[in-house]
């Protein structure tokens, strides 16, 4: 669990180390590893890390450094509890907010649960995000409560 204290002294440490290493903010890997933070089943916080599953996905099909990582349209078969909702959710946010000209869409089968997607994957990371990073990367402007705009 991560409390207060835990927090900011992590959003210190990363700070320091783009500070140290600018080039460090090109790097998805490390900004999906530091950048983000989700909230558990069991409503705790936590610093979004990748489990095994996610990191093979990730590796495979999502890193720049792959050349497969240009096709878009990846069929996962539904694993229970591997975290593939988490994952996609956090690169789609990665994605709008550190590139240019991108949009993202979540669908789920009934309204009410994309809109928790959103709440508690996509809405929480950006509101849990190191001030610093918000504040120099990018502004961001709330259109709605299920729409957010990077501009």
């Amino acid at each position: 669990m991560a409390d207060v204290k835990f927090q900011k002294e992590h959003n210190e440490r990363i700070v320091q180390a783009l500070m140290a290493n600018p080039d460090l903010i090109d790097d998805k890997r490390w900004r999906m590893d530091n950048l983000y933070w989700l909230i558990t089943k069991d409503g705790t916080k936590e610093l979004f890390h990748m489990n095994r599953a996610q990191l093979h996905f990730f590796l495979n099909f999502l890193s720049p450094d792959n050349p497969l990582a240009r096709y878009y349209r990846h069929i996962i078969l539904k694993a229970r509890q591997l975290g593939f909702t988490t994952l996609i959710d956090i690169c789609i946010l990665d994605e709008i907010l550190f590139k240019t000209h991108r949009e993202g869409l979540i669908i789920a089968h009934t309204v009410k649960d994309a809109t928790e997607i959103f709440d508690r994957k996509i809405d929480y990371a950006i509101t849990n995000m190191c001030e610093e990073i918000k504040q120099g990367a990018f502004k961001l402007v709330r259109n709605s409560a299920k729409k957010i705009q990077v501009v």
